[in-house]
């Protein structure tokens, strides 16, 4: 028996059917104490750590700054962004 099945890490262009592809996902456990406010990572919930860790494994990407409210000042910044880049 030989399998069709093939794993891509990209989205191909050109896809004939749907039914090509397998969707493989996990399910992390939720957190429902609030992130508002947190401007450090230890001050995040436990899982929501994980949920980040998570990301982080997954996608091969450091994560550079994180926002925990709509406001500005909540903010976790990992590292900067901004650091080293110059236009000039």
């Amino acid at each position: 028996m030989i399998s069709m099945e093939k794993k891509y890490n990209y989205l191909p262009p050109i896809i004939s059917s749907t039914d090509d592809l397998k969707t493989e996902y996990i399910e992390l456990d939720g957190w429902n104490e609030s992130t508002r406010g947190c401007r450090n990572y230890n001050e995040l919930p436990r899982n929501a750590k994980k949920y980040i860790e998570t990301l982080r494994e997954i996608t091969g990407v450091e994560v550079s700054l994180l926002s925990t409210s709509p406001e500005r000042e909540d903010t976790i910044l990992f590292k900067d962004p901004f650091y080293r880049l110059s236009i000039y």
